[in-house]
């Protein structure tokens, strides 16, 4: 590419068209100004954005003109101000505005303004093609000295651009000339400039990972070393990430002084710096395992480097911050080849240390590591005459050998430290770090941090039988963390260990409390790890099996579950359960046992243990009652995948292979009769009068709902059949009614109800092949024409409007089957052709007429496709709700207030659905009072398992009304069908079943604030009831409370300004759009303090919560009689700010009572006027009028109080009794 030019013309052209604007030198000073503060420089950014309309290129042209006259004295801000507020309308947009930042970087002299446009056009760059940034970047190499680039406060930013193009591969390392390659060297000696020296690395590294021609490795890696020591955090940190991307690259190894400069970098103050280098030494340690290096904490002993390096990571655990605690807890699973004695003692907080003496003695004694609760060493022996005087003496010669080089100055008549004594912690067997290191991160305070070392200890000890031992107690210590995330993971970090050892009484103590748990997640997890589990006892046994039953008992929507998790324990564990047959089947020694019912779901569960438990130890089934082998049967042929067979029980009955070879043949005997009742539907068609089809129809519908209901895999296929059924009857038959002059107003309904029919089969059923989707469009069009019948009988006049529609639809129609693979039948071609000929032949136009339509719609009839293949593949897409169980749910009412939401627990499971399934699914939510609402739950809501999906969910319920009774609403798993959810989908209730899935809730929503009355008056002694009184006041206020004022307010609007850009979210308040940084939005209090608290955004606070506006309000209180009008809720949104964003207002103090003396102001005059009121011996209203919600609020008991007394007072001194 050229050197880029900006013609003179096109300037000219720019100064004609803004000429005429004046206030542009107006609104530059007033811009100048408010940079003293960020919030108003904010302010004008928002301001400017929406006050200029021109486009981002017309606004560089009109700063480059500008820049041509001389006028360059606020073009600073002014680039500033564009940065902030334009963005690219796209490539071509953001190719000219490049073209225009480059020009302008030749014209402007001051290398601050240059700085500044060279990081625009970096920020930019992405929005190009990659031509486009190869031509600019080449450009910006070759015209360097000419565009007075080469300065070095501005070297950085011109190694931060052509590093991004090497980043990108738009840029070669050929490319680069030695201009550039000595502006990198001069930076990386730039000790003045902290940014010049990071740019410099990111070059060299960026240059290095594409080729060796720019720096070889052993050049960068000493350079890299080498600033590890740098002053600024940053660079270091820089020079670490570098270390790290050479070392992704193939074929490139580091020595040993980069991996010494690591574990240096370990005590570094930057925590980024410390989590970079601890995988860098992981890199290190699954690179050159066997590598023998100086210990680190002893450079007279040789170590592996992986022990080493392990050593090292296990120290990070009790590092300062989370970060860096988390990242070691995470690694440490990921040192395969760590010696077995290291990994040892991360479990045990015990080492051995080793203390050398003046002498140089050597002397090694087990010690108490920092983590251990207790410290206290063992007393000391006495001699070995037992002499009290002698143990004495050897005790403080025991204390001088070990003595430090300063006395504890705590003991009586102690003696002077004869000599220096060297204690040398680096001579410890087991270095520290690795002391305790599990430990400690399993009692982190944080969850990042136990979650990792959980990971990390069922990794490593997945391979160790002998570690994996010791680490049983560790994980099931973890299954009481009050995380429930934490808990899981330790339950499948626990699962494949079990299989190492046993399972003893106190530890099942407390993994079985995971089987209370409300997560399905959890209690699955536990019941898979008790599948694996070998039980040390028949009281570990008895325990399970009775921890399983009040799961059971709990959560009935576990059953299936239960019984997989008793077959699995009842064949591990036949021996124990040979045991219990007696109390398990209640079966006593004397008298006869008493059947229990099969549907008994305890009673099954117990079954299916001990049948499983005889399969397995034949002496079992000799226990067994005469029922229980009738029962038997019955499971073998209800649940032969639960129920194995007992061989004891049926030596000579093959039940196992019987079933199998019946259930084949009567799988192809059963896919015959559907498609012989296929075959029996298409004849259906041939039929000539409709009431016959419909006659027949209905018969095949019946038989079809028996194979549905008796074959569950063909049960997707004949339900879609049944569907179809009812669908081709209610065409015939609306057709019928149409043509006749039946009653219109039922027909369209119908019709209604039809299209919605239709469009719902091609969600509700998966696998459909394209011949049925074609179908069930041409049914669609067929319903679409009636509809077009229906108007021209009614409105003919409207002819035109009438056809335009006619054609629209059959537009929409050719464009969804141009969609399918199997283009339409012959007769929906027929239809359509003859529609278009006839209604676009003016001359005909007058035979165009409803029965016209009829007659066509006879004549092409629809027609079903002469096969139906893939019976299997077609699947029903169903439902079914277990949580919360129906009769509870209509029967216990639901009581919320009005107006604010309640979380209603929804549990489901799903079965053959997709993803995009999923991403459509909703919960719909019908009221009594005729409104809906959908529920969208949240992607983390649902869980795969195996061929099914399971939602927990939290359904919002809520109404702006309230009811004066408990009413039932509907609760409905729907799939939308469109996007704007016109058209929800309902799924079945089972495959067999075409009723949607829902369930019915009661709900109760109460006014929103109740009301308290107090009666206060005088009864004369004769007095009967309370009506006898003369006069009785009665006191009404509402019981709104400050809590609920300040709940309330956080639903108003407020500006903020976001740190980071966000994506749009959805939430039952409303939308969100995309945020980004530095633009100001208006969003609800609430969430601008949800973001405050995570330091993501700024409050700009009102422009009446300012000093001068608050005391310009006291004093027009002060001055008026009644309640002055405030801005709406401004007591609560204070008393938010003030709590919640101090740092983000001026003058918090004294805006703090400036509030207060508003407060009391007006408070004195609520209460004077009250009282006054009261006071009056007439029955009168009165309105209040200005009066906050807080201040309604405020007036609580002790007002009523004196209001009550106020009027026993008055009512004591008249004695006007009615008689």
């Amino acid at each position: 590419m050229g050197e880029t030019s900006i013609k003179k013309s096109n300037f000219l052209k720019l100064k004609r068209k803004y000429g005429e604007e004046e206030k542009t030198d107006e609104d530059v000073k007033r811009t100048k100004v408010d940079l003293e503060d960020d919030t108003k420089l904010w302010k004008n950014i928002a301001v400017a954005s929406k006050e200029q309309q021109e486009k981002p290129e017309d606004y560089l042209l009109k700063l480059i003109l500008q820049l041509e006259n001389g006028l360059s004295k606020n073009i600073h801000h002014e680039i500033l101000l564009f940065s902030k507020s334009y963005k690219p309308k796209g490539s071509e947009s953001a190719k000219q505005i490049v073209f225009l930042l480059f020009s302008a970087v030749k014209i402007v002299n001051r290398n601050e303004t240059k700085s500044l446009l060279l990081s625009i056009i970096l920020r930019y760059l992405p929005k190009l093609d990659d031509i486009s940034k190869r031509n600019y970047l080449l450009s910006l190499i070759e015209s360097g000295n000419g565009m007075n680039l080469l300065d070095d406060s501005l070297d950085p930013f011109i190694l931060n651009i052509i590093t991004y193009g090497l980043k990108e591969r738009v840029l070669e390392p050929e490319d680069l000339n030695d201009i550039v390659l000595r502006c990198a060297k001069r930076n990386l000696r730039n000790y003045t400039s902290s940014s010049a020296r990071i740019a410099a690395i990111q070059f060299y590294v960026e240059s290095f990972s594409i080729s060796n021609k720019v720096c070889n490795c052993q050049f960068l890696e000493e350079t890299l070393c080498q600033l590890m020591d740098d002053r600024d955090s940053r660079v270091r940190l820089t020079a670490v990430k570098g270390v790290s991307m050479i070392l992704e690259k193939k074929d490139t190894q580091l020595g040993l002084k980069t991996y010494k400069a690591m574990t240096k970098m370990m005590s570094d103050s930057d925590r980024h710096s410390r989590v970079t280098a601890l995988r860098i030494i992981l890199s290190f340690a699954n690179a050159t395992p066997e590598v023998k290096v100086p210990m680190n904490f002893n450079k007279n002993e040789q170590v592996f480097l992986t022990d080493d390096a392990f050593s090292i990571v296990c120290h990070a655990i009790n590092d300062t911050e989370v970060m860096v605690r988390t990242e070691a807890a995470k690694l440490l699973g990921q040192f395969s080849a760590v010696s077995d004695d290291f990994l040892d003692q991360t479990l045990d907080k015990k080492l051995m240390r080793a203390v050398q003496t003046a002498t140089g003695t050597v002397v090694r004694k087990e010690a108490v590591s920092l983590f251990t609760i207790t410290k206290q060493a063992p007393p000391p022996k006495r001699g070995a005459d037992g002499s009290r005087w002698k143990s004495f003496q050897q005790s403080r010669e025991r204390k001088t050998q070990y003595a430090d080089e300063w006395a504890s100055g705590k003991d009586l008549n102690a003696p002077c430290p004869t000599g220096e004594v060297k204690t040398i912690e680096e001579d410890s067997i087991i270095p520290q770090g690795a002391c305790g290191a599990f430990v400690s991160a399993l009692e982190d305070e944080f969850m990042s941090v136990r979650k990792a070392a959980v990971y990390s200890l069922g990794k490593l000890a997945a391979h160790r039988p002998s570690f994996a031992t010791s680490a049983l107690d560790h994980l099931a210590d973890m299954f009481n963390d009050e995380i429930a995330s934490v808990r899981l993971d330790a339950i499948h970090a626990l699962t494949p260990l079990v299989i190492h050892g046993q399972l003893l009484k106190e530890q099942l103590e407390v993994i079985l409390k995971c089987l209370d748990d409300a997560m399905w997640e959890s209690r699955q997890a536990l019941r898979d790890l008790l599948c694996k589990a070998e039980f040390a006892d028949l009281d570990c046994m008895k325990l399970v099996v009775k921890a399983l039953l009040q799961c059971l008992h709990r959560f009935p929507a576990d059953r299936e579950k239960i019984y997989k998790c008793m077959s699995q324990i009842g064949s591990n564990h036949g021996v124990f359960v040979h045991c219990m047959v007696n109390g398990l089947l209640d079966v006593h020694p004397i008298f006869d046992a008493q059947e229990h019912p099969i549907d008994d779901v305890f009673y099954t569960a117990k079954l299916i243990l001990v049948l499983n438990a005889a399969a397995k130890h034949e002496p079992v089934a000799s226990l067994f009652p005469y029922y229980v082998l009738r029962h038997y049967r019955f499971m073998r042929a209800a649940r032969p995948s639960l129920v194995p067979a007992v061989t004891r029980i049926d030596e000579k009955l093959l039940l196992s292979s019987k079933a199998i070879t019946t259930k084949s043949d009567n799988k192809g005997n059963n896919v015959e009769v559907l498609l012989k009742t296929y075959e029996r539907l298409r004849d259906v068609q041939l039929e000539s009068l409709s009431h016959d089809k419909n006659v027949l129809r209905h018969y095949i519908a019946e038989d079809l709902a028996a194979i549905s209901s008796f074959n569950a895999p063909l049960s997707g296929a004949a339900n879609f059949l049944v569907s179809l059924c009812e669908v081709l009857s209610s065409l015939e038959s609306i057709q019928q009614s149409v043509v006749s002059g039946g009653n219109l107003l039922d027909v369209v309904s119908l019709l209604d109800e039809e299209k919605v029919r239709v469009k719902c089969l091609a969600y509700q059923f998966s696998n459909l092949n394209s011949s049925l989707l074609s179908m069930l469009i041409e049914i669609g069009l067929h319903l679409d024409i009636l509809m077009i019948m229906i108007r021209l009988t009614k409105n003919s006049e409207d002819y035109a409007n009438i056809i335009d529609d006619l054609l629209e639809i059959i537009s929409v129609c050719e464009k969804r089957w141009s969609e399918l693979t199997s283009p339409p039948t012959a007769g929906a071609q027929s239809l359509i052709r003859t529609i278009q000929d006839k209604v676009t032949n003016i001359d005909e136009k007058a035979d165009v007429s409803s029965a016209y339509f009829g007659k066509l719609l006879h004549s092409y009839a629809i027609e079903i496709p002469e096969s139906l293949p893939d019976i299997y593949m077609i699947q029903c897409k169903w439902a079914k709700i277990t949580e919360p169980e129906k009769e509870f749910a209509a029967e216990s009412a639901m009581r919320f207030t009005s107006g604010l939401p309640i979380a209603l627990s929804l549990a489901a499971d799903l079965h053959n659905l997709t993803e995009e399934d999923v991403s459509t699914l909703r919960i719909q939510v019908d009221y009594p009072d005729q409104s809906r609402s959908f529920h969208r739950p949240r992607q983390t809501d649902f869980t795969s398992i195996s061929n099914k999906r399971l939602l927990t969910t939290k359904v919002i319920l809520t109404t702006n009304t309230f009811w004066a009774e408990s009413a039932l609403a509907s609760l409905t798993i729907v799939l939308t069908a469109d996007s704007d959810g016109n058209t929800p989908v309902p799924l079945c209730q089972s495959p067999s079943s075409q009723e949607p899935c829902q369930i019915q809730v009661r709900l109760h929503p109460m006014y929103r604030t109740t009301e308290s009355q107090i009666s206060v008056g005088q009864t004369p002694k004769d007095a009967p009831n309370i009506n006898s009184l003369s006069r009785c006041y009665i006191l009404k206020r509402l019981t709104m409370n400050p809590e609920r004022c300040d709940f309330l307010a956080g639903d108003e609007l407020i500006k903020i300004i976001p740190r980071y850009n966000m994506v749009n979210l959805r939430l039952v308040c409303g939308d969100f759009e995309n945020m980004e940084a530095g633009i100001p939005t208006i969003v609800p209090i609430w969430f601008a303090v949800l973001l405050k608290k995570r330091h993501q955004c700024q409050i700009v606070p009102p422009a009446w919560l300012s000093v001068e506006e608050l005391k310009r309000l006291v004093v027009v209180e002060s001055e008026m009689n009644g309640l002055a009008k405030l801005p709406n809720r401004l007591f609560e949104i204070a008393h938010i700010l003030v709590r919640e964003a101090k740092e983000d207002i001026e003058s918090g103090d004294q805006l703090k009572s400036l509030i207060q003396d508003l407060w009391d102001r007006r408070e004195a005059k609520l209460r004077s006027s009250s009282l006054k009121f009261i006071s009056q011996n007439v029955t009168s209203h009165a309105r209040m009028d200005n009066a906050q919600p807080m201040e309604i609020a405020g007036a609580g008991a002790r007002a009523t109080l004196s209001a009550c007394k106020l009027i026993a007072g008055l009512i004591s001194k008249s004695h006007d009794f009615v008689e």
